[in-house]
């Protein structure tokens, strides 16, 4: 079947560039998925990435006060990722898909 983005969905469990020093879990949607319950500190241990107006909690690539794609991003820990990931001997990153 014909796959148009992001109608299946999209699940980035490491996204990162440039001298980014923390990793970015994303996941990428159309309407319907707002992740807005989801806390900081509570659910996860990172935090919200902030899109236009606050944080970029909806996962929908089109959600108003968000960038354009942007999704809902969660950023890991200070040394997740980069030069401080490296310099500490890497480590591994698991995700679990359970869409039931």
């Amino acid at each position: 079947p014909e796959h148009i983005w992001p109608s299946w969905g999209e699940f980035d469990i490491i996204e990162g560039v440039h001298r980014a020093n923390r990793t970015m879990t994303t996941l990428h949607t159309t309407p319907g998925c707002s992740q807005s319950d989801v806390r900081a500190g509570e659910h996860f241990t990172g935090e919200w990435m902030k899109g236009i107006d606050g944080d970029a909690d909806n996962c929908d690539v089109g959600a108003e006060g968000q960038w354009g794609n942007q999704g809902c991003s969660q950023a890991g820990p200070h040394g997740s990722f980069g030069t401080p990931f490296n310099e500490g001997g890497g480590g591994i990153f698991a995700a679990e898909w359970n869409p039931e």
